[in-house]
């Protein structure tokens, strides 16, 4: 989850042509129900800063997931947040694809 529809779109699109199955939602609450309709899923990539919520509330709503946060923000203390939420790692904005889809590959082994 992107907090910014066109990054959301782009990378959606991006990841489906890589073969993945992409759901996306507009924030905590959207993605806490697609997470109840759709689940479970294989991984959860959002970023930490939503319009309606916090990334790491989202992670500990539909956790236990593997999961990747990225943020604008990436300080030692946000990234003992995101392992302590349930991310497995924290991408520091800007993300070019090819980080995200090496990062994917490793957290899903």
């Amino acid at each position: 989850m992107e907090d910014n529809r066109d990054i959301a779109r782009v990378l959606s699109s991006l990841l489906t042509r890589a073969g993945y199955r992409v759901v996306t939602a507009a924030g905590v609450d959207d993605a806490t129900r697609v997470g109840s309709a759709c689940g479970p899923f294989d991984l959860l990539i959002s970023d930490l800063s939503l319009p309606d919520g916090s990334g790491l509330d989202l992670m500990r709503r539909l956790g236990p997931i593997p999961g990747i946060a990225v943020s604008g923000y990436s300080t030692e203390v946000d990234l003992k947040e995101c392992l302590e939420a349930g991310f497995i790692d924290l991408l520091a904005k800007p993300v070019t694809f090819s980080d995200l889809e090496t990062t994917i590959r490793r957290v899903l082994g």
